[in-house]
Parts: structure tokens; sequence; C-alpha cells
């Protein structure tokens, strides 16, 4: 780690440059890999510590504060150092209704993180914990565009006002990532289904945005297509929160725009390496968040994995398996590692819950915008049909965390699986062998 750290910026900036310009697609990838983890180690050696003690001043919100019955969470920034922010009683209800992008006066204690607090919340630039004991008048409002993002997230939430508690809040998952209010049982059965990617906003949602975009980009010169595409997209990494899989996808739809703009054909794996490194660049801490990691690992996997296991698979179910499967193969390690388990029964609710969950993702967005501006009986009618598709990509997960297999017999279930990938490679090429030249 120290030594990683005393590599230079601009050092690490020249050779990537240089390797992207011979255009070799395997030094490209590791050069790609060695500088995430070189870029990550510079981040993490040198991040300031955490100031301790009376940290009264004016905090930055980063997050919208999630409120319980006693206490309101969420990430401020003060004097250049994030933290997670607790506020119990009157100041967590006045803490509750300051939105991201908004400063205020506090008065607060601050303390270091703990042990076990550290592998979670330093990637997102947090470096230690405050206690909120009074929250004064606002100081600022925050710019234009964290203005324009709190008011889209308002208008998706009063939107979606006539779906139930947890539908509303696995909607909210779904369309702009908005995690924060789904009960722990939801968020465990996702995980426990391998569906926790739906709750994760992602290339899918970044694609579905340019679509509802594209009637204007169309109508656009050139110039002005990427300009505003990068417009688009920024604007919507920021709605997000700026979380670490849709930076990474928007990182990559800039890239293929740029590829798109100069007329050149660059593989989609070229694209995958360039935006990760340029997502690197702009945030390395990126190299240590688990979500960047699965989101990276998973894309790398449709696009090199996908089609090779197509050709395997039946042609009925390729369309629908492959893609999971490809990703499941790709995101193991991380998984593994990181959460302990890699459920087989994934492969079967992808296929259920992905194409319902990407209907949900291409029109949740603007439909819930314009239900936000109608009576509430019409706007339940518009809601209801997404409300309904909320549903059953629930069911599905609620469904598929009790048919989940463990310990041995997931292994066991993975095993058959790889042999039935196998047989169908072999009988592909005993195929192809004696077919008429």
């Amino acid at each position: 780690m120290q030594v990683a750290g005393l590599v230079p910026r601009w050092l690490v900036s020249g050779v990537v440059l240089i390797v992207v310009a011979t255009r070799r697609r395997e030094l490209i990838a590791g050069v790609a890999l060695v500088a995430s983890v070189v870029l990550g180690a510079n981040a993490w050696h040198a991040a300031p510590p955490a100031e301790v003690g009376q940290c009264d001043g004016v905090i930055r919100v980063i997050d919208d504060p999630v409120a319980s019955a006693h206490v309101a969470r969420t990430v401020v920034e003060l004097r250049g150092k994030r933290y997670s922010a607790n506020a119990y009683g009157r100041s967590g209800a006045a803490l509750a209704r300051v939105g991201a992008g908004e400063s205020v006066v506090v008065s607060a204690l601050c303390s270091a993180l703990g042990t076990r607090e550290v592998a979670y919340l330093r990637p997102r630039h947090v470096m230690g914990r405050m206690t909120i004991n009074f929250v004064g008048d606002r100081h600022h409002a925050g710019s234009g565009l964290a203005r324009s993002a709190r008011w889209v997230r308002k208008q998706v939430a009063f939107g979606a006002r006539t779906m139930g508690d947890n539908e509303q809040s696995l909607f909210s998952g779904l369309v702009i990532g908005d995690d924060a209010r789904q009960p722990r049982d939801m968020v465990d059965a996702f995980r426990a289904s391998g569906l926790g990617h739906l709750c994760a906003v992602s290339g899918q949602n970044v694609a579905y945005v340019l679509v509802a975009f594209g009637f204007l980009l169309r109508r656009l010169r050139p110039i002005a297509r990427l300009t505003v595409t990068v417009m688009v997209v920024g604007w919507f990494v920021v709605v997000t929160r700026v979380e670490p899989s849709v930076v990474r996808a928007g990182a990559m739809a800039i890239a293929a725009a740029w590829n798109f703009h100069r007329g050149q054909q660059r593989s989609a794996s070229d694209v995958l390496a360039v935006s990760s490194l340029v997502a690197l660049f702009v945030d390395p801490m990126l190299a240590w968040s688990v979500g960047f990691l699965l989101s990276v690992s998973a894309s790398l996997g449709l696009v090199t994995l996908s089609a090779p296991i197509s050709r395997i698979i039946p042609s009925r179910i390729a369309t629908v398996l492959a893609p999971a499967l490809a990703a499941q193969i790709a995101t193991a390690p991380v998984a593994l590692s990181t959460f302990g388990q890699l459920p087989v029964i994934a492969l079967a609710a992808n296929c259920v819950a992905t194409p319902l969950a990407g209907v949900v993702m291409l029109v949740g967005l603007p439909m819930s915008m314009l239900a936000a501006l109608l009576p509430d009986v019409i706007a339940r009618l518009c809601m209801a049909p997404l409300e309904m598709l909320v549903r059953v990509v629930w069911w599905t997960a609620t469904v598929a965390e009790k048919l989940s297999l463990h310990g041995r017999w997931n292994a066991c279930a993975w095993l058959m699986v790889v042999v039935c990938i196998a047989l169908g490679a072999r009988r592909r090429s005993a195929t192809q062998l004696w077919q008429p030249m």
C-alpha cells in the first residue's frame, strides 16, 4: 500500500495514454487492472483523517436524509471531509427536511470510523462519524444541478404515491437507485435470489434515459448531439446520487458517444476498459467499491461471454439465460469474496425478473413524473400496471429466496450447470465437425 501510494498519478496517466494508443486489447485490459490497483491505493493512502471532537460549522448534505422514528441518517461534508451523520429528536426532524446539495449550520461531535465500518464507508469517501446536536438555518440551497436532481427525485416519489409502501420503495430503487427505504427483508430477498443488481442503477437505466431523449438527440448536429448526450448522462448520474454502478455506466455511454461522433468502431470490451479507467481517474476510490467492481465485472461478462454461451445453450432460452449466466460467471470472484454466496437460483430468477424490471426502468421515470401532475384517481390508473410489475419482481425475489439452495447443494447445482454447458459445447463441436463442407 505504501509503495503504491508513492507512484505519481501523472506517470500512471502517461502509461495509460500510451497503451490505449496502441489499441492492443490484451495490453489495455492488463494496464487497466494495474492502474485501478495503483489509483485505488493512492486514494486510500492519501485520504485525510477525520476530525475528532467538537466540529461545528456549515455542512453540505450529500445524500437525502433517511428518517426513522427517532433518528435521521445521511452523509454530510464538512470542511472537505465526509462523515456518516446521525441526528436525534428535534435535530433529526430538522435534518430530515434538508435535501441533498443543501448546506446548513450545525453543532456536532465528530469521531473516527469503527473498524467494521471502514471497508464499507471509506470507498464512499466517508472518513468519520458525526452526531449532530443542533441544526440551524439553511446556509445555501445548492447548485442548480443539485436542485434539479432533488426536484426529479421528489416528482418520482410523489408520482408513485398511490403504490403501497414496499412497492414504492422498490420502484424508486429500480428507477433511480434509491433503496434507502427498502425494508430489510426485501433487501435480503433480493441478495439471496441474485437479483440485488436490479436495485442498483446500471447501464440499462442510462440507456433508457438516452432513449427517452432520443427524439431530441436525432435532430441535433453531431457536436451538439455529443454535448447534449454528455449533459444528459451527467445529469442522470447526479439524479442517482453518483452511485458507483451508474458512474461506470455513464462513463461507458459517454465513451461510446465519443466513438460514434468520431466515426470509430471500437469493441465493447475496449470501451468498457477505457471508460472504467476514466471513471477511476475521476474518482480513484471506486477501485475499493464493491458496486463498481460488480458493475464492471458483470459488463465484462456480458460483452465477452454472452455470445459464446448463447451458441451452446438451446436457442429458445439462450436470449434470456446466456446474459444471466455470463454475468454470474464474471461476478463470481467478487460476489463470493464479499457476500460469501453465489446462488444458482439467480439464473432462473433473472430470466423472470430482469425483463419485467427493464420495463419498469424504461417507463417508470417519465410515467411517474407525469403521474405527479395528475389527480390521485388518474395517477393510480396510470401507475397500476407498473405497480403490478414491481410486485411480480418482488414476488420473484421472495420465491427464489425460499427455493435457493445453500452450501454443498448449491455447489452441486452449479456443477450440474457446468456439466450441461460442457456437454452442449461438445455436442456443438461434434455437429460442426460432421457438417458437409
